[in-house]
């Protein structure tokens, strides 16, 4: 079922009842035209990561955003009908200080906060029981360029425990990938650890 949510769009934007899925009735509209306002959000909470990809063009300074601060552009950002943030692009969320405060301040003014992680490091209780009330989904890496060594059979890996405790817990999961087209072995083998993960 699609709700119609209330915003200062001047399309129609519904919600999906079942999934939290955004949609958006502009007809008129041609593809390439930009909405008239935001739906989505990146905040990069901090510049710190626990890892150093070579691929990775964001700066790592250790900065970190005051938690007043990101409490203002989160009324500002739901005000304005902004339906939805993802704390972590660019940096690694969970050595954000204050991740389960932002993920809970994000839900108090009626945006579904996404969190995106390398999920390398393990959770607090404290953030878990955020995600699970509060987040939308969380996005994380399985691929060569953070994993490179990781063994084929990753049941009993420490990341494949948190990835199945957020499954466990209700919460979507979801594992972005890049492999080569031709390596059809890689491929499969997050195909099947995504299903068994389920």
């Amino acid at each position: 079922n699609l709700r119609p949510l209330q915003t200062n769009h001047t399309e129609n934007i519904y919600s999906c009842e079942k999934t939290g899925a955004i949609y958006i009735d502009a007809p008129d509209r041609p593809d390439d035209e930009p909405l008239s306002l935001p739906l989505f959000v990146d905040i990069q909470l901090n510049a710190s990561c626990n890892l150093a990809c070579t691929h990775c063009e964001y700066g790592m300074d250790g900065r970190a955003l005051p938690l007043e601060h990101l409490r203002e552009k989160l009324e500002d950002m739901a005000e304005t009908g902004v339906q939805q943030v993802n704390f972590g692009e660019g940096s690694e969320a969970l050595l954000y200080r204050d991740l389960p405060t932002a993920i809970r301040m994000a839900a108090d003014v009626n945006l579904t906060p996404n969190l995106t992680t390398n999920l390398t490091l393990q959770p607090s209780l404290d953030l878990m029981n955020a995600i699970r009330d509060c987040c939308g989904a969380v996005a994380t890496s399985v691929y060569r360029f953070h994993f490179q060594g990781f063994p084929r059979d990753m049941t009993n890996h420490p990341l494949t425990q948190r990835i199945r405790a957020l499954v466990e817990s209700d919460v979507f999961v979801i594992l972005n990938t890049v492999y080569d087209r031709d390596d059809t072995e890689g491929v499969a083998s997050v195909l099947a650890y995504a299903e068994e993960l389920g």
